[in-house]
C-alpha cells in the first residue's frame, strides 16, 4: 500500500549491532521480544508459531520480559522455541537499556 501511494518505500538505517554477519550455522536469526509469554491473549494466539519455523534455516529466540507465571502457555512457548531467554531479572536490574544491549 505504501509503495502504491507514494511510489517508493523509505529506507531505515539500522544500528550496526543488527547488521551482524550470518550466524556460524548460516541460519536466519529471529527474535521475539515481549512481556506476553504468559497467560495472555497474545500467548494463546501465538503459542504454536515459535516452533513452526524451519529449524534448518531459522534460529528462533524468544526473549521474555516478565517472570515465569508457570502457565500452560508459557511452558508451551518455552518448549517450541529453540532458545527461550528470561529477561525479567535483567529488566529489573538494568531497565530497558540493559535488555536492548543484551538483545542487540
Amino acid at each position: 500500500k505504501l509503495l502504491a501511494e507514494h511510489g517508493h518505500v523509505a529506507t531505515v538505517q539500522l544500528p550496526a549491532s543488527v547488521l551482524r554477519g550470518p550466524a556460524a550455522d548460516n541460519r536466519l536469526r529471529v527474535g521475539y521480544l515481549t512481556a506476553d509469554f504468559k497467560d495472555h491473549p497474545v500467548a494463546k494466539r501465538m503459542q504454536d508459531v515459535f516452533g513452526l519455523h524451519d529449524k534448518g534455516r531459522v534460529r528462533v529466540t524468544c526473549y521474555c520480559l516478565n517472570a515465569n507465571d508457570h502457565s500452560h502457555w508459557r511452558q508451551k512457548i518455552e518448549g517450541g522455541a529453540e532458545r527461550f531467554v528470561d529477561m525479567s531479572p535483567l529488566l529489573a536490574a538494568q531497565g530497558a537499556g540493559g535488555v536492548a544491549a543484551a538483545v542487540a
